[in-house]
């Protein structure tokens, strides 16, 4: 055997220079290349307003939200903009084309109608069509057709290319919940903007999710909002009158952004067939809440069938605990969902476990006692020593939920309600005794 220690060391002076070592690994090649040889570059905006960046060129940028408060009438907004080179950003002054890929709207009904309202100039922008063999129309497909597509954002100088929505344009083969496939058609997409310059708008619906993340409500893979590198959601708030637009994600930019309010208005448009009404969106300064302070107080108080849950609840359990699994059974004959129940159950109630027999108990946070603030707690007894305790666990529940200052939980405040008072007695050992002796 060999002793490596004795043979003659590399000279490594006499190597390469690592500006692009290739490492030969069958039919492929990893291409190294050293980073003093990459020239850093600002990012390059295609839409830039007095506060910042917010749609960068050459990537990905997701519009999501709900149905029906507008996300569509934007994509028509910023299009006619980029047509007119109206938009804030580097092609402002300068008119460049936009094309339109959609497969939820009419074209004659709704897009172009839309368009006029918005101002665009329609010689610039273009409906994406694919067709097949003998003449067969067929709807763009990604990752297929995306060497076709940038043949088509070369010859037309294209900017902008709009996806509405993005999730149905993926092959039917890839499954759009699964990430790493999303990716097999997102990262050629990313690739295609970078390598053109052009951004990419992208619709995305949310799901039915409660979550006031407006990323984490995004239908489909979390690969969506992963591999693009701006997010722009979506909302209507009710309280103020209007929709916003909020920067959720901004790879490039400032995240901290100021939310955009913006309204709906009705625009009659001339036809040949008469006068058809759209749509028109129209900007109207700065939102006073943004979207996720929207979707986190409809998470809180506007969700009708957590409501509805929550004021079964209260009547249910008026007259005291009761076991979980009777409330479960009540309420699935009542009609409430198991989603709407849970939630309920943990914005108003308390659960507890009451022995092997007699399983989990519900009952209302509202009738323990409110501490500082309002903040409900539950009492227990503190002893100064074991032996003033009661003996042995909980008498109803078996739990050892008796506090002392030495020997830990000893009383249920649950099932045996007491004199003293502290916080939530699971946690509430390290302020009751600070000493670290109380559990």
């Amino acid at each position: 055997m060999k002793n490596s220690q004795n043979e003659p060391h590399e000279d490594v002076s006499s190597r390469p220079p690592p500006c692009a070592i290739d490492v030969q690994l069958a039919d492929r090649r990893v291409v190294l290349t050293s980073a003093d040889q990459i020239k850093p570059k600002p990012a390059r905006w295609l839409w830039r307003d007095d506060d910042g960046g917010r749609v960068p060129l050459g990537e990905i940028t997701l519009t999501p939200g709900v149905g029906g408060i507008g996300k569509s009438l934007f994509h028509c907004w910023f299009v006619a903009q980029v047509s007119r080179g109206q938009l804030p950003g580097i092609y402002y002054g300068t008119p460049r084309g936009c094309i339109v890929v959609a497969t939820e709207d009419s074209w004659a009904q709704a897009i172009v109608p839309r368009l006029i309202a918005q101002g665009a100039d329609l010689s610039r922008v273009y409906r994406a069509d694919v067709v097949e063999a003998q003449d067969a129309w067929a709807r763009l497909a990604l990752p297929t057709d995306l060497v076709a597509l940038e043949s088509a954002i070369r010859d037309h100088a294209v900017a902008v290319v709009s996806l509405d929505p993005l999730l149905t344009l993926v092959e039917a083969k890839l499954d759009t919940h699964k990430d790493h496939e999303v990716r097999r058609a997102l990262e050629p997409l990313k690739q295609l903007a970078e390598t053109t310059g052009c951004s990419i708008l992208a619709n995305a619906h949310n799901n039915k999710g409660m979550a006031s993340d407006p990323v984490m409500r995004i239908t489909g893979s979390a690969a969506f909002s992963q591999v693009a590198r701006a997010v722009m959601a979506f909302a209507e708030d009710k309280i103020a009158g209007c929709y916003v637009i909020s920067q959720v994600k901004n790879n490039h930019g400032r995240l901290d952004l100021p939310s955009i309010s913006y309204k709906i208005e009705s625009e009659e448009i001339p036809t040949d067939d008469g006068l058809a009404e759209v749509g028109k969106l129209v900007f109207t300064g700065r939102a006073e809440r943004s979207v996720q302070d929207i979707m986190a107080s409809s998470g809180r108080g506007h969700a009708p069938a957590r409501n509805e849950a929550e004021g079964f609840l209260m009547k249910l359990l008026a007259d005291g605990p009761r076991q979980s699994t009777e409330v479960k059974k009540e309420a699935k004959a009542a009609g409430i969902s198991p989603s709407a129940l849970r939630r309920a159950r943990e914005r108003i109630c308390w659960d507890y476990k009451a022995g092997m027999a007699d399983g989990w108990y519900w009952k209302l946070k509202e009738d323990d006692h409110e501490g500082a603030e309002g903040v409900p707690v539950r009492e227990v007894d503190i002893f100064s020593v074991f032996e003033d305790a009661p003996l042995g666990a909980c008498y109803v529940c078996k739990r050892e939920e008796w506090w002392t200052n030495d020997h830990g939980r000893r009383l249920c405040a649950i099932c045996h309600p007491p004199h003293g008072r502290i916080s939530h007695p699971i946690d509430a050992a390290a302020e009751a005794f600070p000493n670290g002796n109380g559990r």
